[in-house]
Order: C-alpha cells, then structure tokens, then sequence
C-alpha cells in the first residue's frame, strides 16, 4: 500500500515541477507532435499486449494439454 502513496506523491511532486516551469500537460497532449507521439506509442502498446495475450493463451494450452 505504501507503494501506491509514493506514486501519488511522486506524481503530484511532478506536476507541481511542471507547473513551477510553466508547462502545460493540455498543451503536449493536444498539439500534433504530441498527438503523433501518443499515437506512435499506443501503436507499440497493442502490439506488446496481443503478444501478450497470444503468449498466455499458448501457455494455457501448453499446460491443459499436458497430460
């Protein structure tokens, strides 16, 4: 449990020193370059769960068809 407060402070440390610098997360998140790297990252993030998922389904089968 102590793990999920310091990611809570941590993140809100965080937005506190972007604050302080004057930048804007709404900003990042809704210009193009922004845009394009959510797009190019969640790109990857499917590939790696598909992966995922068809390596545990392999795995669950491997194990039922053990015997």
């Amino acid at each position: 449990m102590s793990h999920i407060i310091k990611l809570i402070l941590l993140a809100i440390v965080g937005l506190l020193v972007l604050s302080f610098f004057g930048i804007s997360l709404q900003g990042i998140i809704e210009s193009p370059a922004g845009q394009a790297n959510i797009g190019f990252v969640w790109g990857y993030v499917l590939i790696a769960w598909d992966w995922l998922i068809d390596f545990l389904a392999d795995l669950v089968d491997a194990l039922i068809f053990w015997n």
